[in-house]
């Protein structure tokens, strides 16, 4: 959201100098303002471009997250059985990445910087898999 409210305010400030400029014609206002329009107009196109990979198809996204979240949980399940067709280092390592992944998303999708260019509903889907289950023999 911030940087979005910064995107508004140089393309804001960008117009009002070429405005200004207009009736002063002086070469500093016209160059400030240039500057802050092309950078304002920029970093619009950066978080707009941004935001719609992240919020587009956000369903499959979150179908892909469930059936991540489903085959490590049955992982887990697996390492505490007799079975001992997975290694166990390598479950803990998925659970951890996973958890790493959750968490980041949540992150950015609460941080004022960044929540607009998150989406909550694939935020809020994600769960976090509880490491506690793995017992050391």
């Amino acid at each position: 959201m911030i940087w979005t409210l910064i995107t508004v305010a140089l393309i804001i400030i960008g117009i009002m100098l070429l405005v200004v400029n207009n009736t002063c014609n002086n070469l500093l206002l016209f160059g400030l303002g240039v500057t802050s329009l092309g950078v304002g107009m920029i970093i619009g196109f950066i978080i707009g471009t941004i935001a719609i990979i992240n919020l587009t198809a956000v369903d499959k996204s979150i179908y892909e997250a469930e059936m991540q979240y489903e085959s490590l949980t049955k992982q887990l399940q697996t390492i505490d059985s007799e079975y001992e067709d997975v290694s166990k280092a390598e479950v803990i390592q998925k659970v951890y990445d996973w958890n790493t992944k959750v968490y980041k998303s949540k992150y950015w999708t609460e941080s004022p910087w960044t929540n607009w260019l998150c989406s909550e509903k694939y935020s809020d889907s994600l769960k976090y898999i509880e490491m506690e289950e793995i017992h050391n023999d």
